[in-house]
């Protein structure tokens, strides 16, 4: 059908909001001066570009939301590694939940398009990394193959990779920065 168009996705979605992991909007803020915005989409408006943070605010994770109870538990029910880690961070950082919760649940979102994009028995490669928050890891690469697989996306291969030519610092105010990343390699069964 129309909505099954690809063979291959190839990914590395940002590993947290984006405004304090990797602010992609506000690096690529000043090439965007310089491109026409219409070169790239004709629904692309100007007033992404309205400061160096209005694409990092648009993106996954950017709107801190206010979740409901039964909001929540729907969204902790699709991972268990989430669930746990939520557990984890409302033991001593419960300020942060709501950060976590709104950049999973908007990749959530992402990924509902995103499956339905991949024909079946089509290949997902995605390079993901395991970021720090309130000195817990956010398992990304685990949280990625519980809602892989409710989508009926399955792990078929792991690779473990070292960031070599890193440009930011080992270590930032808060905590140890990310050294290494996994390739998860996934196919798309029949039986979805």
């Amino acid at each position: 059908g129309k909505d099954c168009e690809f063979d291959l996705l190839v990914s590395s979605p940002p590993y947290g909001d984006n405004k304090t992991t990797i602010p992609y909007g506000q690096h690529a803020y000043l090439p965007l001066q310089w491109i026409d915005l219409n070169d790239i989409d004709h629904k692309v408006s100007e007033d992404l570009l309205r400061t160096t943070l209005e694409i990092d605010s648009r993106s996954l994770g950017g709107k801190i939301k206010k979740f409901s109870t039964a909001e929540m538990d729907f969204i902790l029910a699709k991972s268990p590694t989430l669930k746990k880690t939520i557990k984890r961070l409302s033991q001593n950082h419960s300020a942060k939940i709501k950060k976590v919760l709104s950049f999973i649940f908007d990749f959530d979102k992402s990924l509902e398009l995103i499956v339905k994009s991949v024909k079946t028995n089509g290949y997902f490669i995605w390079t993901i990394g395991n970021r720090n928050v309130g000195e817990t890891t956010i398992q990304n690469d685990k949280i990625l193959i519980d809602l892989m697989s409710r989508r009926g996306a399955k792990l078929v291969k792991t690779i473990n990779r070292k960031i070599l030519n890193k440009r930011m610092a080992l270590r930032n105010d808060s905590s140890t920065t990310m050294n290494k990343e996994k390739i998860l390699i996934f196919r798309k069964s029949a039986t979805i």
